[in-house]
């Protein structure tokens, strides 16, 4: 069974401070280990819900062969976020009766470059 964009919101990210500068780059700490995540997992970075604004998306590469061995993926946000906002995570990958999951996030972390 092809699940092809299986989702994973993250709905608990409320009032997330971009402060009044602003931030445009994003680090997630994750894991995904090959013998149970798909390789072409991509986490959308969105404003408000699944369906909000993209602000831009991270490419999430198997980890490892098992679970816990976090790596930290990076990307640039398409423009400058301020302020309080929520934000949502909609991780999308081709999952399969053999490959379930998407994968843990541990951290988040944005910052301006």
């Amino acid at each position: 069974m092809n699940r092809n964009a299986a989702f994973q919101s993250i709905s608990d990210i409320d009032h997330v401070d971009f402060g009044a500068q602003g931030k445009n780059f994003i680090a997630l700490d994750y894991d995904s280990p090959s013998n149970r995540i798909p390789n072409d997992v991509v986490a959308e970075i969105r404003l408000n819900n699944k369906d909000g604004d993209l602000l831009g998306k991270i490419n999430l590469p198997n980890t490892g062969g098992a679970w816990d061995n976090y790596k930290t993926a990076t990307a640039s946000l398409d423009h400058l976020v301020t302020g309080s906002q929520t934000i949502c995570l909609v991780f999308k990958g081709s999952t399969t009766s053999g490959l379930l999951y998407i994968g843990n996030l541990d951290n988040m972390k944005y910052s301006k470059v």
